[in-house]
């Protein structure tokens, strides 16, 4: 279990839209149950996606990661989708 996580927050945040993000096949087998600092330096910052722009220099991924997250990309949705 990741730092910080119990399996309450663990079954709460694992499918939410903050805790995901898109990448090729390919990059996502590669990187797909490491940690966050390998997933950086495999395929994060590899990708051409503005959604993965925030997550190139991440050293964790902490429940606090995931709401912060959830909250720019609330901040962020009116500005790029018709709501």
């Amino acid at each position: 279990m990741m730092k910080g996580f119990t399996v309450r927050t663990s079954k709460e945040f694992i499918n939410k839209i903050d805790n995901l993000t898109l990448l090729d096949k390919w990059k996502n087998g590669f990187v797909k149950n490491e940690l966050i600092t390998k997933k950086c330096k495999k395929a994060y910052n590899i990708s051409n996606l503005k959604i993965n722009e925030d997550l190139i220099d991440k050293t964790r991924w902490t429940v606090d990661e995931i709401i912060d997250r959830q909250v720019n990309f609330s901040d962020e949705a009116p500005n790029n989708w018709r709501i």
